[in-house]
C-alpha cells in the first residue's frame, strides 16, 4: 500500500508539517504561550510554549501518520 500511494502519502506529510514552516516563518510575532486545545464550547482550555505548539506538535503528529500507515 506505501508504495501504491507513495505520491499521496508525501503530500499528506508536507500538509502535516506546513503549519511547522509557517510558524517558523511568523515566529517572532508569535506569543510566547499559544492557545492549543478550545473546550466544547469554543473557550481556549489548553495552552502551551510556543515551540511546542509550532515544533512539537506538528512533528508528533507526522510521527503518528507514519505509525498508524505501518499498523
Amino acid at each position: 500500500m506505501l508504495k501504491e500511494n507513495k505520491g499521496k502519502l508525501i503530500i499528506a506529510s508536507l500538509l502535516i508539517l506546513a503549519p511547522m514552516f509557517f510558524g517558523f516563518l511568523m515566529w517572532n510575532q508569535l506569543p510566547d504561550t499559544m492557545t492549543i486545545h478550545w473546550g466544547v464550547e469554543g473557550n481556549a482550555d489548553g495552552f502551551g510554549a510556543k515551540y511546542f505548539a509550532v515544533i512539537l506538535f506538528p512533528i508528533l503528529l507526522f510521527v503518528v501518520h507514519w505509525i498508524c500507515l505501518y499498523f
